[in-house]
């Protein structure tokens, strides 16, 4: 499955490894890969297999989707949809001020909103909710 994407240029690290920009070679589609270095994330395994599982059983336009997942020598992938406009996080770091207008705050909460309101009434929990970890995407996701 490793030669079904190509990896491109990080975008994140995030708690488990780094985040990558990469391509579907089949569909030329933008997907984000996320990469998990298993020798050193030996302890945390089980809570990635769950967060997999979790992702997994998501579908809507305000969760980020999953795509698959594959293990290549010690490094797990998780293939997942590519939000083009980065996070939260990085359109704070790009203002001056660190200050975002009302506006574009409601326009961000409202659809974090609604998908924490679906995972929540799927019996799910983000434990990790932070400006890094809200992406945006184009259309009000």
């Amino acid at each position: 499955m490793a030669d079904q994407y190509i990896l491109g240029e990080r975008i994140g690290v995030g708690s488990y490894g780094q985040v990558f920009k990469g391509v579907e070679v089949a569909t030329g589609r933008a997907v984000a890969l996320k990469t998990v270095d298993l020798e050193k994330a030996d302890d945390e395994i089980e809570v990635i297999q769950r967060e997999i599982a979790v992702l997994a059983t998501l579908n809507t336009p305000h969760v980020v989707s999953y795509i698959a997942s594959y293990t290549h020598n010690a490094t797990l992938t998780i293939v997942m949809e590519y939000l083009s406009h980065g996070s939260v996080r990085d359109l704070l770091d790009a203002l001056p001020g660190r200050c975002l207008p009302e506006e574009v705050i409601a326009c961000i909460l409202a659809p974090l909103a609604a998908g924490l309101a679906y995972v929540h009434g799927a019996a799910k929990l983000h434990r990790d909710v932070k400006a890094a970890n809200v992406l945006l995407g184009g259309g009000g996701r």
